[in-house]
């Protein structure tokens, strides 16, 4: 069960695993990479959190959620005719 204190904000959490996807990085252990990046810092507004504390909040999240949001969008962006297509490859 969640903590209804968390030390570490769910914002901060969710933007650090943003910043995951958005520089494809491949594993939470990996993130670690970017810590000394002063404007992932700046985006933050902290330090990032530990592998663990990004698997552990992860692990928490419902994952259908998710799925219905990202439905969504592309649902959206295909209606609209997005200039680009979603591939399983990384391009």
């Amino acid at each position: 069960m969640p903590s209804p204190f968390p030390k570490t904000p769910r914002a901060k959490v969710a933007k650090s695993i943003l910043e995951m996807f958005l520089v494809r990085m491949c594993s939470l252990n990996s993130i670690r990479q970017l810590n000394e990046s002063r404007k992932l810092r700046r985006f933050l507004g902290a330090p990032l959190p530990s592998a663990d504390t990004l698997g552990r909040v992860c692990s928490q999240i419902n994952s259908d959620i998710i799925r219905a949001v990202n439905h969504s969008i592309y649902e959206r962006l295909k209606r609209n005719k997005a200039p680009f297509q979603f591939s399983d490859r990384a391009q």
